[in-house]
C-alpha cells in the first residue's frame, strides 16, 4: 500500500512536471511571439512545478521568467501590455475553437471560460507602471 502511494506521488509529480515544461516553452515562445501571452503559461508552470522545489526555484530565479513570476507572488500584478495580450490571445483562440467545432455545448462552455478568464485578467491587480 505505501509502494503504491509512492508511486502515484512519483507520478503526479512526473505529469506536473510535464505539463509545466509545456506550459513553460509556451511562455517561452510568448516573449518571441507577440500574440501569444508569456505570464498566464509562466504562472500555471509554476504552480505545476511546486511539486518539487528544485524546479520551482530554477523558475522563480530565472533571468527569462522570474519577473514575471515574483511580479504576479508579490503583488498579483501583470503589466498592462501583457494583460491586453493576454485577453486578445484568449478571444482569438476561442473564435477560431468555434468556427471549428460543431458542438453547440462545447461552443457555449468556451464562451463561459473566456468570459471568466477575461474578468480575471481585468480584476487581477495592475501595476502602476505600464510596461
Amino acid at each position: 500500500m505505501v509502494v503504491d502511494m509512492c508511486r502515484d506521488v512519483t507520478l503526479r509529480t512526473r505529469l506536473m512536471e510535464a505539463a509545466g515544461a509545456v506550459l513553460l516553452a509556451l511562455g517561452f515562445i510568448g516573449i518571441f511571439l507577440p500574440i501569444l501571452p508569456t505570464t498566464p503559461f509562466v504562472i500555471a508552470a509554476a504552480f505545476c512545478f511546486s511539486a518539487n522545489p528544485r524546479m520551482y526555484a530554477k523558475i522563480r530565479d530565472s533571468p527569462y521568467f522570474g519577473e514575471y513570476l515574483r511580479a504576479y507572488k508579490e503583488g498579483g500584478t501583470i503589466s498592462r501590455r501583457t494583460r491586453v495580450r493576454a485577453i486578445a490571445m484568449v478571444w482569438i483562440v476561442m473564435a477560431v475553437s468555434v468556427i471549428l467545432l460543431d458542438a453547440s455545448w462545447l461552443r457555449a462552455m468556451l464562451l463561459v471560460v473566456c468570459t471568466v478568464v477575461t474578468i480575471h485578467l481585468l480584476t487581477i491587480g495592475r501595476k502602476m507602471k505600464n510596461a
